[in-house]
């Protein structure tokens, strides 16, 4: 699998189901976390080494959703920035 950022694009970025921004003031979300699986399976905050929750400084509310015009055209054509295989 290929991961692929397309910069200023939103969660669901190329669903025509969401026509304006929407805004889940109550949402978590963990977009600023970087995150390690240690042996065992445990999941650490990269930062802290310490066992990851919903409590992090880094866990953020009140993500937004948006349908981003422009993305599914880049999409298709490849415009993306490719950051290599998952």
């Amino acid at each position: 699998m290929q991961h692929t950022e397309y910069p200023g694009a939103h969660h669901v970025f190329d669903s025509p189901a969401i026509k304006v921004p929407i805004q889940f003031p109550q949402s978590q979300t963990v977009r600023r976390c970087r995150l390690e699986e240690t042996e065992g399976g445990r999941i650490v905050n990269s930062a802290t080494k310490q066992t990851f929750t919903y409590e992090d400084p880094c866990v953020e509310r009140g993500p937004r959703s948006a349908t981003t015009r422009t993305r599914p055209a880049k999409r298709r054509s490849g415009e993306g920035i490719p950051h290599g295989n998952v």
